[in-house]
């Protein structure tokens, strides 16, 4: 855990410096004009690397557990590469689609548990809801990364009730450990991009969280209570694909809100889409600040709901 976030905490603090023009973005929501490097996701893939280096050494390296890091790694680059070049939207799902296809490859999924209902055992099914979950989650968190601090706030969110989940369920050391040590590599990235941020997380930060905290999901068998504590998360992507129309690169659309004097008010032009964040502003426009609070309540809320109700399936059952 001490590698993990002094090694995050170090990688994001030197990109938080960096002022190369290719990675500066500026931060849209702010009532004056600033531009701050876009890639501090990039932090947790570099502690990724460090982490696996350390595991090897140690011989405590499982495959599981170099599956689990590997496959966001290798899509985090995928969105590194994306935050300076910007790749053609279908070809970043394209390429989702081949890492989430090569997982189910790589890791045997013998059953998935659905509370009240008993487990799933087809393979085709369990095979369709992994890929699916892998393909919509690293996108979906990226839908909602528009404001300072809710992607880490989200990722810290969703694995802590995961691994609350777990432990109710059927305690697996191993992953609860490498929760720990997950947890201590987004700190950091949460401390730089918490309002007002010093980086953004980039693609190359959600590509790696939306992917790890899901295949951790699936490791924990937890896939229901995934999706239930991240409900928010499914429904503002879900919006944005239908009022924008597929999938679409967030310059090609036009802003869902606008800021007046530091204040966020939703735009109300037929071609805008409906976002988690416009739906929040519409009646009551809102600081930044103060919209973050309300969306974090939010998954808050539903970590809450989720883990009431797999510790009272439990104890019906």
């Amino acid at each position: 855990m001490i590698i993990a976030f002094i090694t995050s905490y170090i990688t994001v603090y030197i990109i938080s410096k960096l002022r190369i023009k290719k990675i500066l973005a500026k931060d849209f929501h702010k009532p004056y004009e600033i531009y701050i490097p876009k890639i501090g996701g990039l932090c947790l893939t570099i502690s990724s690397i460090v982490i696996l280096l350390v595991m090897h050494f140690l011989n405590m390296l499982s495959q599981e557990i170099l599956i689990l890091y590997l496959i966001p790694i290798t899509l985090s680059i995928i969105g590194l590469v994306d935050d300076i070049v910007n790749l053609h939207q279908f070809l970043r799902i394209f390429l989702t689609c081949v890492f989430a296809i090569l997982f189910i490859f790589l890791i045997h999924i013998p059953s998935l548990k659905f509370p009240i209902l008993g487990s799933l055992g087809n393979v085709l099914l369990i095979n369709t809801i992994v890929i699916a979950l892998l393909i919509i989650y690293p996108n979906a968190l990226n839908m909602i990364d528009v404001l300072n601090g809710i992607t880490p706030s989200i990722a810290l969110i969703s694995l802590v009730t995961l691994m609350i989940c777990k432990v109710i369920t059927s305690p697996n050391y191993e992953l609860l450990g490498i929760g720990f040590v997950t947890l201590a590599q987004i700190l950091p990235l949460l401390i730089f991009n918490k309002y007002p941020a010093k980086v953004f997380n980039g693609n190359v930060g959600t590509y790696f969280l939306g992917s790890l905290i899901t295949i951790y999901a699936i490791l924990s068998n937890l896939c229901f209570e995934y999706v239930l504590c991240t409900l928010p998360l499914v429904i503002n992507g879900l919006l944005i694909l239908i009022t924008a129309k597929g999938f679409r690169r967030r310059e090609e659309i036009h802003r869902p809100t606008k800021v007046i004097n530091g204040i966020i008010y939703p735009e109300l032009t037929k071609t805008s889409p409906i976002t988690l964040v416009k739906l929040i502003v519409f009646d009551k426009p809102d600081t930044e600040s103060n919209v973050v609070k309300k969306i974090i309540t939010l998954f808050m809320i539903t970590a809450l709901i989720t883990m009431t109700f797999e510790y009272l399936t439990q104890v019906i059952l």
